[in-house]
């Protein structure tokens, strides 16, 4: 469906709005329901800003949806007013009805103190219009005289119009989740109730842009300054703030960076609905918050975040069994946000001097990756496997690929027409597996022991495979090659030199002296910070005994963190804080604390950073501690000002090294962004009856770990 004919469709549905004004005077509306036989008048509509494809939806989704939910959110209150359908109609009295129409404005009154809203501002969103039109309706006498539903029942529906978003799922039933039909009305109708919140609120921003614009830290727009001087905002933003968020909007900065916008912030919201309604509704408007996924003709998510989000749209559109409103939306946020990974923008090129660059390479491997019928993995496959095997310069594949085809393909995947031609998945076309002893392998080795510091380019490092870089290390270290030992490691990691690198790992080979299996496997890969990151796991009869964590850097050679132990999500994580643990910890400390260079930390784990928080703090560190805290505008975190000018050193301070014996925690999402409390274990000469370990906070953003502020209380 084009932009055309997407309009059209919505001029069809949007029928049941156009009676409605665009300015609604309740009280004028409700005084001229006492005149028999007097049509509505209309007021011409008033020029307002383009609604976004979400609001599209939602002018006619609300009245659809709550016109369907009549019949299943209420059924209990037919059944219990049953009595109510066998009186007329006809013996409502003119007193009955006045009775009506107070309770119908102080209900609607109720609503509009709860946003904080002006009579004026009430009255342009479309959900409270549509109740408006509703009520006089029901409450006409011509209704009235034809209709077979009693008119205290229909008025019962009609306050349900006004409800608000908080309100429409707080009245949700728990233990008695709706089927997933009944669901998507609901969300449907939730959904558009929020984009009416958001286009009211949007047009008090831009009324009072000049006034918000001066709200600035360092020269930047910042939100959380913004909050910090509610007291000196207009009265209509202050309400905003104070009120907006617990209907599912909040303030943010523009992706431009030049302006506030309303935002969808549903987490609390969607939290709410999780055993009421069912999973799918409860994912649309998950996808809702996090869209739009492209602005400008640009990626809003990073590129291999990107990527993840474009196969979870496809997922959840190609589950869709009776396509909806929001289908056509997030369909449309599909195809938007796959053009720009594959064909890149006019500022964002997908190449780079005639080769697909590195990151835009791992993404869209990374949609071969999965195992069921995808339309871009059917789409992309031969392209990448043509840019694969010409080194990933652009070739002809790649210049005549038509985005048409990925259009096609979909529209096979819905009829199930794909699944019959979908390519066989290989799986050693991304695991990569050695059986060690190995003389191939091995006589490669020697060869680069041997042409080692030379520039021969048949043995430059970034040659080797993940598990060719293992083994080169393994034999370095037995024979003693500490130039290759040091090439191979991670940097500043307290491993600067050999005998670091030797004290580290004492006695001990980096592999096994039996026969072992080494496996990478590229699926569990990850891209950040112009590096990826993955795992080689050590067999021995079957049975994993190590996993070794490696980084392929900006050269190219694949490096061995020998400081982290990888484990899986959902498993706990446990390291003792010994002298191995510690020395890394400071040698990283001393090395950030120069510059605040991120790169040197963005890849470590939580109980590193953990670690360098606090070392600082026993160092009376503050700036260091600072450095380390959560920069989003969601979490508290004081400006820089504030938290030095604050900041005492306590002489109590304990040694955290002599504190604490280990540390330990559960493996979260180890892609998504989340918060995570680890815990760190009391010596037992420092335990108490009610403290035997500390919980310290973090999040994992999209730039790596960092630290809440007050982390540890």
């Amino acid at each position: 469906m084009d932009d055309k004919q997407f309009d059209q469709q919505m001029k069809l549905l949007n029928k049941s709005y156009n009676r409605v004004p665009s300015k609604f005077n309740a009280d004028d509306v409700l005084n001229k329901i006492d005149v028999e036989n007097q049509n509505l008048q209309e007021v011409p509509t008033v020029q307002t800003a383009k609604p976004s494809k979400w609001q599209k939806v939602s002018v006619w989704a609300v009245s659809l949806a709550s016109v369907f939910l009549i019949g299943i959110l209420s059924a209990s209150f037919f059944n219990e007013h049953e009595e109510q359908k066998t009186k007329t109609v006809a013996e409502y009295n003119k007193t009955e009805i006045a009775e009506l129409k107070k309770d119908y404005q102080k209900e609607r009154e109720l609503r509009r103190k709860m946003l904080g809203m002006t009579n004026e501002q009430f009255n342009q969103l479309n959900f409270v219009k549509f109740a408006d039109s509703e009520f006089a309706r029901i409450t006409h006498p011509d209704t009235i005289k034809n209709s077979s539903l009693s008119l205290k029942v229909a008025y019962g529906e009609t306050i349900k119009y006004l409800l608000l978003p908080s309100e429409m799922i707080m009245k949700l039933p728990m233990g008695n989740e709706m089927n997933e039909e009944m669901s998507m009305m609901f969300a449907e109708e939730l959904s558009g109730k929020i984009d009416d919140l958001k286009e009211v609120y949007d047009q008090v921003l831009v009324e009072h842009k000049d006034v918000l614009n001066t709200a600035k830290m360092n020269g930047k727009l910042d939100v959380a300054y913004l909050n910090s001087k509610q007291k000196d905002l207009p009265e209509p933003v202050r309400q905003m703030i104070s009120n907006s968020s617990h209907e599912g909007i909040v303030i943010k900065v523009a992706p431009n960076e030049k302006e506030y916008i309303a935002d969808f912030q549903m987490d609390d919201l969607i939290f709410s609905l999780y055993g009421k309604i069912a999973q799918r509704a409860i994912d649309s408007l998950a996808i809702k918050q996090m869209a739009p996924f492209t602005y400008g003709g640009e990626l809003v998510y990073g590129i291999q975040e990107s990527a993840t989000i474009l196969d979870y749209l496809e997922i959840y559109l190609l589950s869709d069994k009776k396509p909806t409103a929001t289908y056509t939306v997030i369909k449309s946020y599909y195809e938007d946000l796959a053009y720009t990974l594959i064909f890149g923008s006019p500022q964002t090129a997908v190449f780079e001097n005639g080769k697909i660059k590195e990151e835009y390479q791992f993404a869209w491997n990374s949609l071969l990756r999965n195992t069921r019928v995808s339309p871009i993995k059917y789409y992309m496959t031969p392209v990448v496997a043509s840019l694969r095997s010409n080194d990933w310069e652009v070739n002809e594949t790649y210049k005549m690929l038509d985005f048409n085809g990925l259009k096609n393909a979909f529209q096979l995947a819905e009829t199930g027409e794909l699944a019959k031609v979908m390519p066989n998945d290989e799986i050693y076309d991304f695991i990569d597996v050695v059986e060690w002893p190995n003389s191939d392998v091995q006589q490669k080795i020697h060869g680069y022991l041997k042409n080692s510091g030379t520039a021969n380019p048949d043995y430059a490092l970034s040659n080797l495979t993940p598990i060719e870089s293992v083994l080169l290390f393994s034999y370095a270290q037995q024979i003693g090659f500490p130039e290759v030992m040091l090439d191979l490691v991670l940097p500043f990691q307290g491993l600067g030199t050999v005998s670091d690198i030797q004290a580290f790992l004492g006695n001990e080979n980096i592999l096994p002296n039996e026969a072992i299996t080494l496996i990478y496997d590229d699926r569990m890969s990850s891209y950040q910070t112009e590096a990826i990151f993955g795992t080689i796991e050590v067999q021995q009869e079957g049975k994993a005994v190590k996993t070794i964590p490696v980084m392929k850097n900006r050269e190219g050679v694949w490096q061995i963190d020998l400081g982290v132990t990888v484990s899986l999500q959902g498993e706990h994580f446990y390291e003792t804080i010994n002298s191995q643990y510690t020395n890394k910890i400071q040698s990283i400390y001393e090395e950030f604390k120069k510059d605040y260079n991120y790169d040197l930390i963005n890849s470590e784990g939580p109980v590193v950073i953990a670690g360098i928080y606090l070392e600082a703090l026993y160092a009376g560190d503050a700036e260091t501690q600072y450095a380390l805290l959560v920069d989003d505008e969601y979490y508290i975190k004081p400006t820089r000002e504030e938290f030095l000018g604050e900041y005492v050193h306590s002489e109590n301070v304990m040694d955290w090294k002599t504190q604490f014996d280990s540390v330990e925690y559960m493996i979260g999402d180890l892609q998504a962004e989340h918060d995570q409390v680890i815990y760190f274990n009391l010596k037992p000469e420092h335990q108490t009856n009610d403290e035997s370990q500390k919980g310290f906070q973090l999040r994992k953003t999209v730039e790596g770990w960092r630290v809440h502020f007050m982390p540890m209380q």
